[in-house]
């Protein structure tokens, strides 16, 4: 029996230069430019022997964002990015957003549109774990949520509805050991926040997702659940800033039952995991805090078959200069 590990190496080289224009009060233009090459290589044994895997590639990129503020409440947003890849050639992506405010902030009415392209890393494309055929990946979104605030905000309430449909969604497939593209994916689902300020010390937040995120590839997996997504989750956490400087916090978090895989035959169980943490400033430069994860000592995946950490703690020392 023997096993090999693969000898990875790669370079990346950026450059990139953001800047803001006030054309009047009520206009703003951001614009960009970035550029970018990346280089990797694997060396991984091939037929008793090393066989290497290189790849180079560049892209270019620029964008700009206009926001307008044409009535008091009311805030506008529209933006262009085109990306130039050496390897998958041009791509342009629009986007916009809008928000509304009847009442200074107190209620949000919001929604996005967004464009995205992702072209597959040089590790995803690079043998013997990448694929050599893979696709570029495309998507396009939109939301749609509020925000409502009671009390002087001591009462904080939010929603939003989602949904995304992505074509040659990058994937890892556990069954090739190889990343993978699936043909069509689409992903919809409702987020649920409340927060909750009873003093100036305690700070309570609740949050929580229902997800449905299914392929809709023509083929045998068409309704199936995307691998590794939970369907729901939901956390809770409690700080509370304490009269002689110590903050204390506490989280729990519940994650739902997935899928090892895009066929579904593989179950992963749901978890719960809570954390305690705790900060306390020596100075106004030296803060010392710790934290315990895993409270529970849960025992869960998120990929099957790999393992996750039991009860952990972490110490340590914050300075600021």
């Amino acid at each position: 029996f023997s096993f090999n590990v693969n000898t990875l190496k790669g370079t990346i080289d950026r450059f990139e230069y953001h800047g803001s224009l006030n054309i009047v009060e009520a206009v703003t233009l951001i614009f960009g430019l970035e550029h970018e090459r990346t280089f990797a290589s694997t060396f991984f044994p091939a037929g008793g022997s090393v066989s290497p895997d290189k790849a180079r590639t560049r892209v270019t990129s620029g964008f700009s964002q206009l926001i307008l503020r044409p009535i008091r409440g009311v805030t506008l947003t529209g933006g262009v990015r085109h990306d130039d890849y050496s390897q998958y050639g041009g791509q342009t992506t629009f986007g916009g957003n809008f928000a509304f405010t009847p009442n200074e902030g107190r209620t949000i009415l919001r929604g996005t549109y967004a464009e995205g392209f992702r072209a597959p890393t040089l590790t995803e494309a690079l043998l013997p774990f990448g694929n050599t055929t893979l696709k570029p990946e495309t998507a396009k979104s939109f939301d749609l949520g509020f925000e409502h605030s009671l009390l002087d905000g001591a009462i904080s309430a939010s929603m939003t509805y989602f949904r995304r449909t992505s074509h040659n969604l990058i994937t890892f497939s556990f069954v090739t050991f190889q990343s993978e593209n699936i043909s069509r994916a689409s992903t919809e689902g409702l987020e649920l926040g409340l927060a909750l300020r009873p003093s100036r010390a305690i700070q309570v937040n609740a949050n929580y997702s229902i997800v449905d995120a299914t392929s809709r590839s023509a083929d045998a997996t068409f309704g199936n659940r995307l691998a590794r997504r939970p369907k729901d989750q939901a956390s809770l956490s409690i700080d509370w800033s304490s009269p002689w400087k110590l903050s204390l916090g506490s989280t729990v978090t519940i994650t739902g039952d997935s899928f090892d895989n895009l066929s579904n035959t593989r179950h992963i169980d749901g978890f719960v995991l809570g954390s305690l943490r705790a900060s306390y400033p020596i100075s106004n430069a030296i803060e010392v805090y710790g934290r315990v994860e895993n409270l529970f000592d849960e025992h869960y995946e998120t990929v099957s078959g790999y393992g996750t950490y039991g009860r952990n703690a972490y110490v340590g020392v914050r300075a600021k200069f």
